[in-house]
C-alpha cells in the first residue's frame, strides 16, 4: 500500500491488514490513538503485539507505519512492516527465553521537529516494571549492508547491548557496519538530525536502529531473509540470561570489513592511565634528555603562544578565503556539495602560509634549537589529551595513539624513522576526518570550516604539535650541495601551494548540480482566503538558471540570476468551504466548524485569542498560553474530509478564529515548467480568519 502518509487511508488500511494477518496466530495485540497527546495530534494509530516469554524482560521491535512525503515506492520502508509481521508469526511458534513485542507506530516521519510523534506518544504512557530494550527497524528496502546506529543526542546505547548485537550479526553471516566514530558524534550531540531512537535513549532505554547501505548490487533475497531471522534468533538467545543494568557509555568500536572488536570503558581507562604514566616516567628513564628538553622549553617558552597565534591567523585566513569563494559563487551552502574540497583548500592555504613563515623568511625570531620543537609537541599533545578527557574520555584515544608515536619520534635517531613516526601518529586523526566527511556530519563540518574563532582555535590546538614535529624534521633535512636548512619546509609549501591553486580553480569552475544531484527549488504559495490573494515565493540556495515558471496569470515568466522571486496573483479557486455555528448554554459557548475541501488538506491548526484562558472541552488536543491569552488546537496531518471541529469556551471569550494549514500539491499547481538540473518542492499554505461574535 503506497503512499502510506501519516493519517492517510493507506496507513489505516495497513493497520487493518496487520490485524488480519495476526488473527490466525492468536497473537495478543492492542491499538491506541493520539487523542490524549499533549501539544500535538495525529490521525494515525499505534498497534502493539505481544509474545510472552519465560522472562518478563522484553525486546521491543519498533516498526514505522508511515514514510516521508517525497519517498519513492522503492524506498518506502514496506520491508519493515513485512519483517514485523514475519517476526510475530515465526516466534509465536517458539518458546521464548524473553518476552517479545512488535510495535507498529504511525506518525513517525514528518517535516516538523515534533516528530517522531508515534514514539513520543507511546513512551508518554509507558511505565514498565521489567527492563525493556528497543530495536528500531528503519530500512528503506533490502540493503546491500546492514547499518547499525546506536546513539542519540548526547547518549549512546550500552556496551553489552552492542556487543550482543555484534555477536548475533557475526553468527548470521549478514554483512554489516557499525561506525565507531558515529558514536563520538552522538556523544558530542553533533548529529545533524534527530536519530529515530533518540526518544528511547533519552528516557533511559537501550536502543539501536537497524538501517541500511544501498547500492545497485543485486542482493539474494532468500539468503538475506534467512540471515536476518538467524540474527534475530541468535540475539534473543544472547539475552536468555537477562539484560544487564550497567550502562557503559565510553566504549570504542572498531571494524574492518568482517573483523571487529570493542574496547570497553574499563580497558579504555587502563589505556588512558598507562598513557599518562609514560610522560610522567620520562624524567626517570631519560633523565639527561628530559633536562635538555626542560631547559629548551624554559628558554623559549614564549615562542609557543606566538606560534599558536600565527597558526590560528593562518587558519582564519583560510576561513576568509572560503567565505570569499562562497560570495563569488553566489551561494552560502555550495560548500555542502563539496565539503572535502573546501576543507582541504582551507587547510592547504593555512599550511602554505605556515611553511612560508618557517621555510622562506630567514629572520623569523623563533628558536633555532631543534629539541624545543620536539619537547613542545609532547607537552601540547599531553595537554590536549587531558582537555579531551575532561569532556569525554572516549575522545582521548585519537591523541593517545599520537602520544605513543610522538615518543617514538623523540627516541628515533634516523630522520626517516622520525618521518614515519610523524605520519603514523596522525593516523586516527585522519581517520576521524575521513569518517566525519563520509557520514557526512554537516553540523561539525560547518563548524570546522566556517567558524572563524572557535573552530579555528580547535583546529590550531590539535594541529600545532604535528607542525612542531614538522619543524623538527626540517632541521634534519638539509640540501646536500647548499648545506642549508629549510629545504623540507619549502618543498612542503610548494607542493601544498600547487594543490591549493588546483582545488581553488576547480571550486570556481565546477557546476554544483547535476541530474543525479539537482538544484533544490522551493515554490511557496501563501493563500489568504479572506482576500483572494495568493503570494508566490520561489527560492533556492543558489541563483536560478533560466527557470520557466508555470504561472498563467503572469504570462509564464522566466527568472534567472538571483535566488529569490516573489509575486502576487488574485482570484484563485477557493479550496475550502467552512460552515460555522455557535450555541450558548449556561454562560458557555459551543462553537462548531464544519470544513470541507475540494483539495487534499495536508495539515490544519486552529488558533485564537481568549480573554479568560479556559477551554471546557475540545475534540482535539490543545495548548493554552496564559501569559499571552492565546490557544492552539492541534488538528494534525491528513484530516478527514469533511472535518468537524468542536470547541466549548466561556461565553464571549473568543472573537476571532484563525485557521491555518497546508494543502498537498497537485499537478495543476504553480510549478517550474523547465530548468537545468532542478528538483522542485511545492508548499501550499493558506490562512482564513473569521469573526464568531455575530454568529
Amino acid at each position: 500500500m503506497y503512499p502510506r502518509l501519516e493519517g492517510s487511508a493507506a496507513e489505516n488500511s495497513t493497520v487493518s491488514y496487520i490485524i488480519e494477518e495476526l488473527k490466525p496466530y492468536n497473537i495478543h495485540f492492542q491499538s491506541s490513538n493520539f487523542l490524549n497527546m499533549q501539544d500535538n495530534h495525529s490521525f494515525s494509530q499505534i498497534l502493539e503485539a505481544s509474545l510472552p516469554g519465560k522472562s518478563p524482560q522484553t525486546l521491543v521491535i519498533v516498526v514505522p507505519l508511515n514514510h516521508g512525503v517525497d519517498v519513492s515506492i522503492e524506498n518506502d520502508g514496506a520491508i519493515n512492516i513485512g519483517l514485523g509481521i514475519a517476526i510475530l508469526k515465526e516466534f509465536s511458534k517458539r518458546e521464548l527465553p524473553i518476552s517479545l513485542k512488535v510495535l507498529f507506530l504511525g506518525a513517525e516521519f514528518g517535516e516538523g521537529k515534533e516528530y517522531p510523534l508515534g514514539s513520543r506518544q507511546y513512551l508518554s504512557a509507558f511505565y514498565p516494571i521489567e527492563s525493556h530494550i528497543f530495536m528500531y527497524l528503519n530500512l528503506k528496502r533490502i540493503p546491500s549492508r546492514i547499518l547499525i546506529r546506536s546513539g542519540g543526542t548526547g547518549v549512546v546505547s550500552p556496551y553489552w547491548f552492542i556487543e550482543r548485537i555484534r555477536k548475533a550479526l557475526d553468527h548470521s553471516g549478514l554483512f554489516y557496519l557499525l561506525k565507531g566514530n558515529e558514536n563520538q558524534l552522538y556523544r558530542l550531540s553533533l548529529w545533524d538530525s534527530q536519530p529515530v531512537i533518540d526518544e528511547y535513549l533519552q528516557q533511559g532505554y537501550p536502543a539501536v536502529s537497524i538501517e541500511g547501505l544501498y547500492t545497485d548490487e543485486r542482493v539474494n533475497v532468500s539468503e538475506w531473509y534467512y540471515g536476518f531471522f538467524s540474527f534475530m534468533d541468535r540475539f534473543i538467545q544472547e539475552n536468555r540470561d537477562g539484560f544487564i543494568e550497567e550502562w557503559d557509555k565510553h566504549y570504542l568500536f572498531f571494524q574492518l570489513r568482517s573483523w571487529s572488536f570493542i574496547i570497553t570503558e574499563k580497558l579504555l581507562v587502563l589505556l588512558f592511565i598507562a598513557s599518562i604514566i609514560i610522560p610522567l616516567s620520562y624524567p626517570f628513564i631519560f633523565t639527561k634528555r628530559f633536562k635538555r628538553y626542560l631547559k629548551s622549553l624554559a628558554r623559549n617558552f614564549w615562542d609557543l603562544p606566538v606560534i599558536f597565534a600565527g597558526i590560528f591567523l593562518f587558519f582564519l585566513a583560510g576561513t576568509i578565503l572560503v567565505y570569499m569563494l562562497l560570495y563569488l559563487r553566489g551561494s552560502d551552502v555550495i560548500w555542502q556539495k563539496f565539503p572535502v574540497r573546501f576543507f582541504v583548500m582551507k587547510v592547504s592555504i593555512s599550511l602554505v602560509l605556515f611553511s612560508f613563515l618557517f621555510g622562506v623568511l630567514k629572520k623569523v625570531p623563533f628558536s633555532k634549537n631543534s629539541t624545543f620543537y620536539t619537547s613542545s609537541a609532547l607537552l601540547l599533545i599531553t595537554i590536549n589529551i587531558l582537555v579531551l578527557s575532561g569532556r569525554n574520555i572516549s575522545l582521548s584515544y585519537y591523541l593517545l595513539w599520537a602520544l605513543f608515536f610522538s615518543f617514538l619520534f623523540t627516541l628515533a635517531r634516523s630522520k626517516w624513522l622520525k618521518l614515519g613516526s610523524l605520519v603514523v601518529s596522525m593516523f586516527f586523526l585522519v581517520k576521524l576526518l575521513i569518517d566525519i566527511f563520509s557520514v557526512p556530519a554537516m553540523q561539525l563540518i560547518e563548524f570546522l570550516l566556517l567558524s572563524p574563532v572557535k573552530g579555528n582555535l580547535i583546529i590550531s590546538s590539535n594541529i600545532m604539535p604535528f607542525l612542531l614535529m614538522l619543524i623538527r624534521l626540517d632541521f634534519l633535512f638539509r640540501h646536500r650541495a647548499l648545506k642549508r636548512q629549510k629545504v623540507f619546509m619549502r618543498s612542503f609549501g610548494v607542493i601544498l601551494g600547487c594543490a591549493t591553486i588546483g582545488i581553488l580553480v576547480s571550486l570556481i569552475l565546477v557546476d554544483p548540480y547535476s541530474q543525479a544531484d539537482p538544484q533544490p527549488v522551493l515554490i511557496r504559495e501563501y493563500r489568504n482566503l479572506n482576500t483572494d490573494e495568493m503570494e508566490i515565493h520561489i527560492s533556492s540556495e543558489a541563483p536560478f538558471r533560466d527557470l520557466l515558471v508555470g504561472i498563467k496569470e503572469l504570462g509564464y515568466p522566466i527568472i534567472s540570476g538571483f535566488k529569490d522571486y516573489s509575486t502576487v496573483v488574485y482570484n484563485f479557486d477557493q479550496p475550502l468551504e467552512i460552515d460555522t455555528s455557535k450555541n450558548v448554554f449556561l454562560s458557555r459557548e459551543n462553537i462548531t466548524l464544519r470544513i470541507s475541501s475540494s483539495r487534499k488538506v495536508k495539515s490544519l491548526t486552529l488558533s485564537f485569542d481568549i480573554s479568560d484562558p479556559i477551554i471546557y472541552d475540545a475534540n482535539f488536543p490543545y495548548t493554552l498560553s496564559p501569559s499571552d491569552n492565546t490557544a492552539v488546537l492541534h488538528i494534525g496531518t491528513s484530516p478527514p474530509n469533511p472535518l468537524v471541529i468542536e470547541l466549548t469556551v466561556p461565553q464571549n471569550d473568543i472573537q476571532i478564529l484563525r485557521l491555518e494549514g497546508e494543502l498537498y500539491p497537485e499537478k495543476e499547481d504553480s510549478q517550474v515548467i523547465s530548468g537545468k538540473d532542478i528538483r522542485v518542492h511545492i508548499k501550499k499554505e493558506f490562512s482564513y480568519t473569521f469573526d464568531v461574535r455575530g454568529l
